[in-house]
C-alpha cells in the first residue's frame, strides 16, 4: 500500500470515530433512571403496597369506606395484621397527614376514643381488650398514631403539638361530636392537648398510667439538648442497629414483662415485632427516645388546665412515677382517682372486667350511660301455706245448670 492510499484509508478511520463520537447515544432515552429528572416533568413518587385502604378517599368523608384486609403487605420484613377485627378506614387530616383507624359498635350515644401509647413499637392493639369489650354496646374509634400502625410513617418532626392536633382534627372531622376518651400512657399527654384544643368534643378523659406527674421535670423537648439527641439517633451507621435491637422479640418481650404482673401474651409480642418491621417505622420513635414527644411540666401546663371530668386508672408502673397527682386532684376537683391492683401499667390487659367497673362507674358518673345494674338478689321460695281446716259447705239448691244435682 502507497503513502497516500495510507493517509486515505487513516482518514476515513478518523471520520468513522468522529462520527460515532458526535452521534447522539441510544441509551440516553433506554435508561430513563440514570439521568437526571427535569424540574418541569418530575415523575410521580412510587407508593410502597398496602400504604393506604383499599379504597380510601384522599379526603376524610361521613362515610369511609373500610380497608376488609386482615393483613397488608407494607413492604416490610413481615406482613402487618389487622390490630382488631374490626373495619378499617383511613381518615386525612386537614394538614394532609394520613390517619388509620379502627371502627365498631352501634350508633347512637356517646363515642368511645381510644389512643395508644408510644415507644418503639406501638399501635392499637395496646387498648384491643377495651375495643373488644364496649364495642358490643357502643361505637368504639381506636386509632394508629402517625408514625405507627397502619398509619402514614413518613419522615418528618414529630411533637406533642402534633399529635395533639392530629387527634382534635380526628374528633372534629371524622366523628363530629364530643366523646369520652380513653389514652394509654403517653398518649395522656396528647389526647389531653387536643382536649384543650376543642374542650367540647371531649366530653370525659380517662387516662391509665399517664406520664406527666413525675416530681423530676423532664428536660426541654423540643431544646437543643433534645435536638442534638435525635439527630445523633438518626445517624444511619448506629441509630438503625440501635432500633433493630430494641425491636427484636427477645427485647420486646424484656420491656414488655415490666408492664404485665403475670407472663406476656405472645400475641402482643408478634404484633409489636410486626409494626416495628415496616417502612419508616423507626421515624417517630426516634424522637420519643430522644424526648421530644414529652410535654415539660406536663401537670401544670397541660392536666391543671383540664375542665372535663378526668378518671386516672393506675397502679404500679415501672416506666411512670406519680408523685404530682394527689397535688393535682386536691386543687381540682374534676379529677379523680381508682386503682387497678395488682397491675403494671397495662390493667386493662389483666383485669378487664375491673377497669372495665371502674369505667363504667366513671362515666354514669357523668351522664355517659346508665349506672350498671346491680345483680338481682334471689328471691325467696314461696312458704307453703297451711291447708285450711274442713269447713262443712252449706247445702246448694239444685238448679236446672246443674244436671246432676238436679236428678
Amino acid at each position: 500500500m502507497t503513502r497516500a492510499k495510507r493517509r486515505s484509508s487513516r482518514s476515513k478511520k478518523g471520520n468513522q470515530g468522529g462520527t460515532q463520537q458526535n452521534r447522539p447515544k441510544a441509551v440516553a432515552t433506554a435508561s430513563p433512571a440514570k439521568d437526571k429528572k427535569t424540574p418541569t416533568s418530575p415523575a410521580p413518587a412510587a407508593k410502597p403496597k398496602g400504604t393506604e385502604a383499599k379504597g380510601a378517599a384522599p379526603r376524610a368523608t361521613g362515610s369511609p369506606k373500610p380497608a376488609t384486609a386482615k393483613t397488608a403487605d407494607l413492604g416490610g420484613a413481615v406482613r402487618l395484621p389487622d390490630a382488631v377485627a374490626a373495619p378499617r378506614h383511613d381518615h386525612v387530616t386537614e394538614d394532609g397527614i394520613r390517619v388509620n383507624y379502627y371502627v365498631d359498635g352501634p350508633e347512637g350515644g356517646r363515642p368511645l376514643v381510644l389512643i395508644h401509647a408510644v415507644n418503639a413499637a406501638p399501635s392499637a392493639y395496646e387498648l384491643k381488650p377495651l375495643f373488644e369489650h364496649y364495642r358490643a354496646t357502643r361505637r368504639v374509634y381506636a386509632l394508629d398514631l402517625p408514625g405507627f400502625g397502619f398509619s402514614e410513617r413518613r419522615d418528618r418532626v414529630y411533637s406533642p403539638q402534633f399529635y395533639s392536633g392530629v387527634i382534635a382534627d380526628f374528633v372534629r372531622r371524622a366523628i363530629g361530636q364530643p366523646v369520652d376518651a380513653i389514652a394509654l400512657s403517653l398518649g395522656g399527654e396528647f389526647t389531653s392537648g387536643a382536649a384543650l384544643r376543642h374542650p367540647d368534643l371531649f366530653a370525659t378523659l380517662a387516662l391509665i398510667s399517664p406520664t406527666g406527674f413525675s416530681k423530676r421535670n423532664l428536660p426541654n423537648g423540643q431544646g437543643p439538648v433534645a435536638k442534638w439527641l435525635h439527630k445523633a439517633l438518626s445517624v444511619p451507621l448506629w441509630g438503625g442497629p440501635l432500633f433493630n435491637l430494641l425491636t427484636v422479640r427477645p427485647s420486646i418481650r424484656y420491656f414488655m414483662s415490666k408492664s404485665f404482673v403475670g407472663r406476656v401474651p405472645d400475641a402482643y409480642i408478634e404484633y409489636a415485632y410486626a409494626t416495628a418491621h415496616q417502612p419508616g417505622a423507626h421515624h417517630a420513635p426516634l424522637y420519643f427516645l430522644s424526648g421530644q414527644l414529652f410535654t415539660t411540666a406536663a401537670a401544670g401546663e397541660l392536666y391543671g388546665k383540664l375542665t372535663q371530668p378526668v378518671l386516672v386508672i393506675r397502679d404500679q408502673d415501672p416506666y411512670v412515677s406519680f408523685e404530682r397527682l394527689a397535688e393535682l386532684m386536691a386543687d381540682h376537683r374534676n379529677w379523680t382517682e381508682e386503682r387497678v391492683v395488682p397491675s403494671r401499667g397495662l390493667p386493662h390487659w389483666e383485669h378487664l372486667a375491673e377497669t372495665a367497673a371502674v369505667l363504667d362507674r366513671f362515666w354514669a358518673a357523668h351522664g355517659t350511660q346508665p349506672a350498671p345494674e346491680p345483680e338481682p338478689a334471689p328471691e325467696p321460695a314461696p312458704e307453703q301455706a297451711p291447708e285450711p281446716a274442713a269447713v262443712a259447705e252449706a247445702p246448694i239448691e239444685p238448679t236446672p245448670a246443674d244436671p246432676e244435682r238436679a236428678s
